[in-house]
Order: C-alpha cells, then structure tokens, then sequence
C-alpha cells in the first residue's frame, strides 16, 4: 500500500485590476487538495468549482503554506499603581 508523501493546495485563480495601481493581479481561492503518494499516484478532492469565465476554468497547484495561527492573548489588565509609576515615574501619576 502506498503511503501519502505530500498535500498540496488546488487553487483557481481569478483575475483583477488594482484600483490604487491599475495594475493586474491574480486572487487566488483555494478550492481543494491533490495527495501525492509514494509510488507517484495523485489523488484530486475539490470542495467545490469554481463558476467558469469566459476562459474557463484555470487551476493551479501550490506547495501549502504553513500556516500560523494567532495565538490567544490573555485580555489586557488594568496596570496596576506601581506599574504606572515604574514607566512614567512617581510624580507623572497623581492619586485622587
């Protein structure tokens, strides 16, 4: 049996014009995935097609990106007395 070596990204690219620069640009949407397997089998899994232009539909296939995720913060205290005083100083903070 053969073992999956690789995942790459199926994407369709469509194309555009920046309004600040005029200039062409391609928006790429991930539409699926392509398994290449050890013994040089590909194997195709769309989530969805996408609507034809004029052209049709052009696909291409990306190495995937790793892909960060945001990692969670605490939410932000209130500093504390001392804490305001350690960055502006004893004198900038008053107390009333």
């Amino acid at each position: 049996m053969a073992n999956l070596s690789e995942v790459r990204d199926i994407c369709y690219g469509k194309k555009y014009q920046n309004k600040a620069t005029g200039e062409e640009k391609t928006q790429w949407t991930k539409v699926g995935a392509m398994f290449v397997y050890d013994d040089g089998r590909l194997s195709i899994k769309l989530d969805f097609i996408p609507v034809p232009d004029q052209n049709g539909i052009s696909l291409a296939v990306f190495k995937k990106k790793t892909q960060q995720r945001p990692t969670r913060q605490a939410p932000a205290k209130e500093p504390a007395m001392d804490d305001l005083d350690a960055i502006f100083g004893p004198d900038a903070v008053e107390t009333v």
